[in-house]
């Protein structure tokens, strides 16, 4: 009797065994699909974006593929009440990622906008702008997020809608109605500003570089060296901005800041609604947060074939564990001896009561 209660009693046993190996299988196909689809378990909220070494130039495309897996941070934004003109808000977060390539820093920024303002060809019409401050020394004390202070300046890199396509700008593209009696010859005089050698007259880039120690200091940077692109998709609703900016680790201004591969510095954004008339200190503001430069390499998406020779793996995994997992209409496991459990036999012996058998 004790032998053949022993013998009936590994079904359960296996059946355990069976259980156990399908969920580790089903775990596997779950961890693999994820690596596939590039996707990665929620992180706890921090305060710091990581900076990692990119596979690929990111360029300036806003939409390029590098930047879907970089490391995001929701940044909250808040009206600006430091200094007049008091206002803003209208904007209550924006997204910050952050890459490095080739000694050059990327930061690209995207936040919900209902309308594109692209144009000031009025004077009350506003563009659209977002901008990123630095401490004009990387790593140093943090300094006042407005602007900076007489013993630690910032650096602001700012992109304006209104500047991505300069060219729209002349008078009668602005107001095709206007009348024009004289076109005045293209020379230095007609162009003051340019003949000055004002920084913000030359060029044709929707980025400018500021530099700031305190209120009322704010000006262009000696070199201009920061690039920039933004992107307006979708209306309404649904409308975003996407905003990328690149600048090289080696400084080219005294109030610049150097970059390096390991190092961590502080980083702050603004966002200016053209819609809602903000301009000059009316915007959305956040507090410093933390930039990590990080010497990792960010990881490469797995190629094309992981679609032709990795999902088929996958589903195969996962086809195992569910079939371990599901229970058995037989009552043992392989050289058991025990009978099927069909509608109306009698149940194996190991589940009768002690003394019921014979």
């Amino acid at each position: 009797m004790n032998d053949d209660t022993h013998t009936a009693r590994r079904p359960g046993r296996w059946s355990a065994r069976r259980a156990s190996i399908g969920v580790v299988a089903v775990a596997a196909a779950a961890a693999a699909t994820m690596q596939v689809l590039g996707a990665n378990p929620a992180a706890s909220q921090t305060t710091t974006i990581t900076a990692r070494r990119a596979y690929e130039k990111p360029s300036l495309d806003p939409g390029a593929g590098v930047w879907k897996d970089a490391p995001a941070l929701d940044v909250q934004l808040t009206a600006q009440q430091t200094s007049y003109p008091f206002g803003g808000g209208t904007i209550p977060s924006v997204t910050a990622k952050a890459l490095h390539f080739g000694d050059r820093l990327y930061v690209r920024l995207e936040w919900n906008d209902t309308t594109r303002d692209a144009s000031i060809g009025a004077p009350d019409r506003f563009a659209d702008a977002a901008a990123i401050e630095f401490p004009s020394v990387a790593g140093s004390t943090v300094p006042s997020v407005c602007m900076g202070q007489a013993d630690g300046g910032v650096n602001i890199w700012q992109w304006r809608a209104d500047r991505e396509n300069p060219g729209g700008r002349w008078p009668q593209s602005a107001h095709p109605d206007a009348y024009v009696d004289e076109v005045q010859p293209f020379g230095d005089l007609n162009y003051p500003a340019k003949a000055a050698g004002n920084v913000m007259a030359t060029g044709n880039r929707p980025t400018q570089d500021l530099v700031a120690t305190g209120f009322s200091t704010l000006s262009p940077a000696q070199r201009q060296t920061v690039g920039g692109r933004g992107e307006y998709s979708g209306h309404g609703a649904g409308g975003r901005w996407a905003v990328v900016f690149e600048r090289p680790f080696e400084a080219a201004d005294p109030m610049h800041p150097t970059f390096a591969a390991g190092q961590t510095t502080d980083i702050a954004f603004a966002v200016w609604d053209g819609a809602r008339n903000e301009r000059n200190g009316i915007k959305s503001v956040s507090q410093f947060v933390k930039l990590n430069i990080s010497d990792t390499a960010q990881k490469k998406p797995p190629s094309a074939a992981w679609w032709l020779l990795g999902i088929p793996a996958v589903a195969a995994v996962g086809a195992f564990g569910v079939a371990m997992v599901r229970p058995s209409r037989r009552g043992g496991g392989p050289g058991t001896g025990a009978p099927a459990l069909e509608t109306g036999g009698a149940a194996p012996a190991a589940e009768l009561p002690e003394g019921d058998e014979g």
